[in-house]
């Protein structure tokens, strides 16, 4: 391999490890809103994902203190929660990994729930489980090399003791490995020029 060659093959390792890191989306970001808002492209810990259907909202708000998805926030005050009975998806311009996250249904208990991820329009993995709102429900995927995430839900019995019904969940504390950033941050710079000076020293070393 000529110099050149190795140069760029070390470059594009240090900058591969670099914009990858474990992302931790707590959702808590949330607007003061009492049906929640949609969460935006882009959202706070993810600038890279995209996201249709699912709702920020304020668990601690009385329009939701009375339903599971009280449940699901494992970090105050907010979750990502599903419009009821509607398809939900997460998107990326690159592959990501799907770690884990917190579930609960919003009224049903015994809902079931179903993911699938895609990698480039392909479904690769599919799990499904089921929830209540009594409790949040730690589920861990794994899964590698995926750009696309669908979530859909149905079934269970509606939980009595809450004025609403339907097919709605929250999620929280959503775990995924992936490019934290378009855009380098200053420190991926910091670390492609610390590899290249090693290579530079290596190769001196060789010659001399």
């Amino acid at each position: 391999m000529t110099l050149s060659k190795s140069l760029v093959a070390t470059a594009l390792i240090v900058f591969a490890s670099a914009s990858h890191a474990n992302t931790v989306i707590k959702f808590d970001a949330v607007i003061g809103h009492p049906n929640g808002v949609a969460v935006p492209d882009g959202y706070y810990g993810s600038a890279w994902l995209g996201w249709t259907n699912f709702h920020l909202i304020e668990v601690t708000n009385p329009s939701w203190s009375n339903s599971g998805a009280v449940q699901a926030s494992v970090s105050l005050p907010g979750v990502a929660n599903t419009d009821s009975g509607l398809p939900s998806q997460i998107y990326s311009i690159a592959p990501f990994t799907l770690n884990s996250a917190y579930f609960a249904a919003d009224w049903n208990d015994g809902l079931e729930v179903n993911v699938r991820g895609l990698s480039e329009g392909l479904i690769t993995h599919s799990k499904s489980f089921t929830i209540d709102t009594q409790h949040p429900t730690l589920m861990t995927f794994d899964w590698e090399h995926v750009d696309t995430l669908l979530f859909s839900a149905r079934g269970g019995i509606p939980n009595s003791t809450f004025s609403g019904t339907g097919t709605g969940f929250a999620m929280d504390n959503l775990i995924i490995n992936g490019p934290v950033s378009i855009t380098p941050e200053p420190e991926t710079y910091a670390m492609l020029l610390a590899g290249l000076g090693l290579l530079g020293w290596r190769i001196r070393s060789v010659r001399n």
